[in-house]
């Protein structure tokens, strides 16, 4: 009497080469006579990876029920077809169609080199799904390639995980409240502007800006307005920056800036355009209309100084501002630039 048979694969799922290798072995036997073609369509149709051979004119020989459920294709809607023929269109990051160029299976044939990428198949029902495949040549007897085999799955679970850790880097340099840089990164962007200071003389500017009396602002109007009022100057500020300096919430109510300036008629120019843009600023909120200030001290860093010696110099100029009435610029202990208006009602 005939018996049941039962046969197993077990696939080291760190060792993705071996498993391509065993797939692909298998996939040069798929459709022949006697027990190799049934025993490995059964085990390749019972993994949750998708699996698609093609031959060499890149028709489509098998195709898994896991590609079944990853793409909503059945098999009998591609087996036949070449996979170039409208059927997955694969895409990378940039939207190049890859069946018509860099089509990773295609090279794999050609060259019979292993492949990994991370690509977006087109769905049955017309979405983009981001998969990761991998591709291995398919070999015949005597070792020339008759074909080429593809395994992908679904990498949404991955681009979340690579999404949530760039969001956890940007998170650990941005600050949450005004969505500017924090200090970590301006400690980077310093550390930069030093080294080509030393080595090449490229001087820069590094400016502190501190809200005027902004204790007094919580104290009278409440945290919850004033923060409206330290988004407001972060606002302000960005949009007074020149493209390629760096603006960073210092801490508090103090935000710095680094610029590319080497003179103090840059220096002056620069803020005079910030103290201009935050006179007429203003916090909006349960039908008030609040000014807010801002005192400025700048430094430009010269070489053979540190870092700390130019934050020194800047805060000693800021300290001066303040001590000279508020609402100016003073840069490294020389005389103030920028006249003061009359303030408005509400003006801290």
């Amino acid at each position: 009497m005939g018996g049941i048979h039962l046969a197993g694969l077990m696939l080291d799922v760190t060792d993705e080469q071996g498993e391509l290798e065993a797939i692909a072995a298998g996939g040069a036997r798929v459709g022949g006579a006697g027990l190799h073609g049934p025993l490995h369509e059964a085990i390749v149709d019972n993994l949750q990876d998708g699996v698609y051979y093609v031959d060499t004119e890149r028709r489509i020989s098998y195709w898994n029920k896991g590609a079944e459920r990853l793409t909503g294709y059945r098999a009998s809607e591609v087996m036949g077809r070449p996979c170039f023929d409208n059927v997955l269109s694969h895409v990378d990051s940039s939207g190049t169609n890859l069946c018509k160029r860099g089509c990773p299976l295609l090279d794999t044939m050609r060259d019979g080199v292993t492949r990994t990428a991370q690509i977006w198949l087109r769905h049955a029902d017309g979405s983009r799904r981001p998969v990761q495949m991998r591709t291995a040549p398919i070999r015949g007897v005597n070792g020339e390639i008759v074909g080429g085999v593809e395994i992908f799955n679904d990498a949404t679970g991955l681009i979340e995980a690579q999404d949530a850790a760039a969001a956890a880097r940007r998170d650990a340099l941005t600050d949450p409240l005004t969505g500017l840089p924090n200090r970590r990164l301006l400690d980077a962007v310093l550390a930069s502007r030093k080294e080509d200071l030393d080595g090449f003389g490229r001087a820069f500017a590094f400016l502190l800006a501190d809200v005027d009396h902004f204790k007094k602002y919580n104290d009278r109007y409440g945290h919850a307005i004033g923060d409206e009022a330290l988004k407001v100057v972060a606002h302000t500020l960005r949009g007074a920056v020149r493209g390629g300096d760096t603006l960073v919430r210092w801490g508090g109510e103090e935000f710095a800036i680094v610029a590319s300036i080497d003179d103090e008629a840059g220096m002056h120019l620069l803020a005079d355009r910030l103290l201009a843009l935050m006179r007429v600023a203003q916090v909006r909120t349960d039908g008030r209309t609040l000014s807010v200030r801002v005192s400025i001290g700048g430094a430009i860093a010269v070489q053979g100084e540190s870092l700390e010696q130019v934050f020194a110099r800047a805060d000693q100029a800021l300290l001066q501002a303040k001590v000279m009435g508020r609402d100016r610029f003073v840069l490294d202990g020389a005389r103030p630039a920028g006249g003061v208006p009359p303030r408005e009602a509400g003006a801290v």
